[in-house]
């Protein structure tokens, strides 16, 4: 049988991804560059790339962090757990890739190429519209005008829909850390349902 490559989806750097921050925005971009090169690389020579990836998104989560805390923006801080989340996900597919599993980094970042633009627009916007309401300035890291916290009518944090923790629970379920304790993962049936969605990831066999 004939096989044909395909090249794995990119994700493109839209107008909708601006967030207005700049600090903000160009960490945004630099994420997508690099999660780009690391689709348009042989799986084989993948990981160096994978693992200054994986560098950079933690130092950009603890970027978004250390604003949360700086401005007292809480939003019941699920838009942190998310964050802890993802990173669980992608450093657990590190060991299993090195051990034969090298499809696994395409898949992963197949994946967060989906989940990546709805999380900047839901999560991201709302804390980029709570740091201007503050007066923030993320290029210092202080608060240039100590105004309220909250925007006018409690507008500021985006609502997520059910199609976000969908991809975030699918993420989690297809990409599994080998030790699995303390992760506060979700019901037996929960995590069955949550694994036949994620079968486009799931280990062939």
């Amino acid at each position: 049988m004939n096989q044909t490559t395909t090249l794995a989806p990119t994700l493109d750097w839209t107008p909708e991804l601006f967030l207005g921050d700049a600090r903000m925005d160009d960490t945004h971009e630099e994420f997508v560059t690099l999660l780009n090169q690391l689709l348009a690389t042989p799986p084989d020579q993948q990981m160096p790339l994978y693992r200054a990836f994986i560098d950079h998104t933690v130092e950009h989560f603890a970027q978004e962090e250390r604003w949360m805390l700086a401005t007292g923006f809480t939003a019941d801080n699920c838009h942190a757990e998310e964050h802890a989340t993802i990173l669980e996900t992608m450093q657990a597919v590190v060991p299993r890739s090195e051990q034969g599993a090298t499809e696994l980094i395409t898949r992963m970042a197949e994946a967060l190429a989906e989940w990546f633009p709805l999380h900047a627009t839901s999560k991201d916007a709302g804390l980029a519209q709570h740091l201007k309401n503050v007066g923030f300035d993320s290029g210092t890291e202080t608060v240039l005008a100590l105004a309220n916290h909250v925007a006018p009518g409690g507008a500021a944090v985006a609502p997520l829909d059910g199609s976000f923790n969908g991809q975030v629970q699918q993420l989690r379920e297809a990409f599994p850390p080998q030790d699995n304790t303390g992760l506060g993962g979700p019901d037996t049936a929960d995590r069955r349902l949550a694994w036949q969605r994620a079968n486009a990831f799931s280990d062939p066999g």
